[in-house]
């Protein structure tokens, strides 16, 4: 799909929703770009990532436990006003 296409494809399903969901889900890009900020210097695009046939080769360089703190790391961007709730164990 291409970058025109996903675009198209994005506009038109925000169209149908409702002005309070479309507040969420720009709180939510908000929260992305400002990750993406802050991950910035840990994306070094390797040799192998010049490779023409798989695009993901050497396209992250950074904590090798990024996974396992992935929960850690976007419950250090929920804020009170971010428009995120707690699920209660």
């Amino acid at each position: 799909m291409t970058n025109a296409e996903l675009q198209e494809r994005l506009n038109r399903r925000l169209s149908e929703f409702s002005p309070s969901l479309l507040r969420i889900v720009f709180e939510f890009v908000e929260f992305l770009a400002q990750r993406q900020q802050k991950l910035a210097p840990m994306v070094e695009p390797s040799a192998a990532g010049a490779e023409e046939g798989d695009p993901l080769i050497g396209l992250f360089s950074g904590s090798a436990t990024l996974a396992a703190d992935a929960e850690e790391i976007l419950q250090q961007g929920i804020k009170s006003e971010s428009g995120w709730t707690w699920k209660q164990q």
